[in-house]
């Protein structure tokens, strides 16, 4: 693993046309431990999983210094819709009679306010990343087999929806067990491994190796991520699994949020007539729409009338024509058309076909 940063261009995991994005579920919810059913302790765990929430959709330099963020966090209760206890004692805490807490937060009152904050927003459109795993206990190295290990399953489950990234592990049937080996996923340059990861579509890629350290009851991990033509490695020294685990995908996300964040631009709102070919039905008018309510840059959908094939639709944003076409790219539904010929309020796009896999 230590090899692993030696070689740093990656050819294969950066083309976009076929990647793989989808709309991550939950993400303005979370779970946390709370002491007690007491409304002060309620209120502590409201807070901790609007902190937790709030990290998994804005991005920016201390995000909890932000004085908009403050605001949120002054008065977290505002924004719960739901919460709910386990009906089982969680095993953090002395006496066991600590819970786990399930809270839901109003997404529309909160990006609301976030507009106004200096930060930026990851919409829940997101790329799928691939993770390749190698779990070294006792010297026995292997790859990451969720049937074979739920405890590393639970970890990965854990992190993925803290951190809300859609991650996606390789199948490791036949032909993929012919042409990898461990060797291959830890070394420092392996033609195999971008040549087997190749069939995933993904644009990102974290690697990583969880060592369980048998006498000092801890794990030890190391990761590469690879994104966008560059590298990057940590590691994460004697922790508990969860933690070690989440240390990776906290290190991809830092990355990917940084890269796909949009900052709504302090800009009156505007108006862009969006032209869109290519949808068939109701399934494609639903993905189009459900899409561009989705992003974060987007104040409002209207669809306007169909004429010659091609739907046309009222986009209220709160940023730049600039800052819209950037967002609308990166969820790989809508391919540009007619780039440099249109009019400054009017953009088209092609709905691209579904991608079976």
């Amino acid at each position: 693993m230590k090899r692993l940063i030696k070689t740093f261009f990656i050819f294969l995991l950066c083309y976009s046309g076929s990647a793989i994005s989808v709309e991550v579920q939950g993400l303005f919810e979370a779970e946390v431990v709370t002491k007690s059913g007491s409304l002060e302790d309620r209120n502590k765990a409201i807070k901790q999983a609007l902190i937790i929430v709030l990290k998994k959709v804005m991005v920016g330099e201390n995000i909890l210094e932000n004085p908009t963020v403050k605001i949120a966090l002054d008065d977290a209760s505002r924004y719960t819709t739901q919460f709910q206890y386990s009906l089982i004692p969680s095993n953090v805490g002395d006496n066991g009679s600590t819970r786990v807490m399930r809270v839901k937060f109003d997404e529309h009152a909160l990006m609301e306010l976030m507009r106004s904050s200096n930060l930026g927003i990851w919409s829940a459109i997101r790329d799928e990343m691939l993770v390749w795993l190698v779990v070294d206990e006792g010297g026995k190295r292997k790859i990451y087999n969720e049937e074979q290990m739920p405890e590393i399953a639970n970890a990965l489950s854990k992190a993925a929806k803290r951190k809300g990234l859609p991650i996606l592990f390789p199948l490791m049937d036949l032909e993929e067990r012919q042409k990898i080996s461990i060797n291959d996923i830890l070394g420092a340059y392996s033609e195999h491994l971008y040549e087997v990861s190749d069939r995933y579509g993904t644009t990102s890629m974290l690697v990583g190796r969880v060592n369980k350290n048998k006498r000092k009851k801890c794990w030890v991990s190391e990761w590469a991520f690879y994104f966008n033509n560059n590298v990057k490695q940590w590691s994460k020294q004697c922790s508990s699994l969860d933690e070690s685990i989440l240390s990776g995908v906290q290190g991809a996300y830092d990355k990917l949020s940084a890269y796909y964040a949009v900052k709504p631009e302090s800009l009156e709102l505007g108006t862009i007539i969006l032209k869109v070919s290519g949808i068939k039905g109701m399934t494609g008018m639903s993905k189009v729409t459900d899409y561009l309510t989705s992003l974060p840059i987007t104040e409002a959908v209207h669809w306007l009338k169909i004429k010659s094939g091609i739907n046309y639709f009222k986009i209220k944003t709160s940023g730049s024509r600039r800052a819209f076409e950037n967002t609308v790219g990166l969820g790989r539904v809508l391919d540009p058309l007619n780039t440099g010929k249109q009019k400054d309020n009017e953009l088209e796009y092609r709905l691209l076909p579904e991608i079976i896999r």
